[in-house]
């Protein structure tokens, strides 16, 4: 459901959430995403998720 590496700060830092087929659909409630990535490749009729920060590549460490 979602993966982490050194890149993203090891097993203590971000996680990116790889979203699918889940047996509870609720579990995603308590997993809201903290910013977006790679927003220059958004397709333009998807809009930016509100409240969310926007970054055009990684986010800084």
């Amino acid at each position: 459901m979602y993966r982490w590496g050194d890149g993203f700060g090891g097993k203590e830092g971000m996680r990116i959430l790889q979203p699918g087929i889940l047996d509870d659909k609720s579990a995603l409630d308590n997993l809201r995403p903290a910013l977006e990535m790679f927003i220059e490749d958004r397709v333009k009729w998807i809009s930016a998720v509100e409240g969310l920060a926007q970054h055009e590549g990684m986010p800084p460490p």
